[in-house]
């Protein structure tokens, strides 16, 4: 049997896991509660979508050769954090490059008279918590550190 390759997992392995395995419960079921959809950026009265995915994520650690939280464990660069929240827009906001992302930033910044450290507590965090970064039974108390919400 011919195998291939899918991104590092045999097609073998993921056929052993079974479709039933990665379908969401069925209504009814008892399931665990949602974790939010996104993290919302408010700039000049538009609200930015931002949640990591899976690939995103692989592009930003193999960007800076290192896994996440050590790229956000003391306070990035802002040049790293725009790129994060560049790969955070990507899934909800189209075509966004790293120019427009640093615009919306000044933008916020005059506007809202914000900083890097807010940048970081109110956008990069956050974005990373709705991204499952940080264990369910964390996720509230750390959004309620961050935001007092």
């Amino acid at each position: 049997m011919a195998v291939t390759v899918l991104n590092g997992l045999e097609e073998d392995i993921v056929e052993q896991a079974g479709v039933s395995d990665m379908l969401p419960p069925e209504e009814g079921d008892t399931a665990k509660p949602k974790r939010k959809p996104f993290h919302v950026w408010t700039v000049g009265g538009k609200d930015y979508r931002l949640k990591l995915k899976s690939d995103m994520i692989i592009k930003l650690e193999t960007q800076y050769k290192a896994p996440i939280f050590d790229i956000i464990s003391d306070m990035p660069p802002l040049s790293t954090q725009l790129t994060i929240i560049q790969a955070a827009l990507k899934k909800y906001e189209h075509g966004l490059g790293f120019e427009s992302v640093k615009q919306l930033y000044d933008k916020w910044v005059d506007e809202e008279y914000k900083s890097p450290i807010d940048l970081y507590k109110e956008v990069v965090l956050p974005t990373l918590v709705v991204s499952g970064f940080f264990p369910r039974e964390n996720e509230e108390d750390i959004m309620m550190s961050l935001t007092g919400k």
